[in-house]
């Protein structure tokens, strides 16, 4: 959930940014949170699911992300028409999802019997 945090507050603030300097060192920091997200989502579906039910949530999973990798620069586009900087303010959507995600994820430790010898 730090890396959700992360990318949302980090690209939220991109809206503020007035000079490029600012901007770049935000969209570093933005990148460092979502360069965990993809491989994150996909350990903790591993984790809690098994079996079929496991097919399934990873097949949701690239599911929502083709339609948000389809549909986000036509929305980014659409704001971009306000202003420049009103794209930026949709990662701001991360931090309540990532608040919601803390305190309501079960993510069990996967029990393993093996042993390293």
């Amino acid at each position: 959930m730090p890396s959700l945090i992360l990318f949302g507050i980090a690209g939220g603030l991109c809206a503020t940014a007035r000079n490029f300097e600012l901007l770049l060192a935000l969209r570093f920091l933005q990148g460092m949170g979502a360069g965990a997200l993809g491989t994150l989502n996909v350990t903790v579906i591993g984790d809690i699911y098994s079996g079929r039910e496991r097919s399934a949530a990873l097949g949701y999973n690239s599911s929502v992300l083709s339609v948000g990798t389809a549909s986000y620069p036509a929305i980014g586009g659409a704001l971009a028409t306000f202003g420049w900087f009103y794209p930026f303010t949709l990662a701001f959507l991360a931090v309540p999802v990532g608040i919601l995600v803390l305190v309501s994820l079960r993510n069990p430790e996967p029990h393993n019997d093996q042993r390293f010898t």
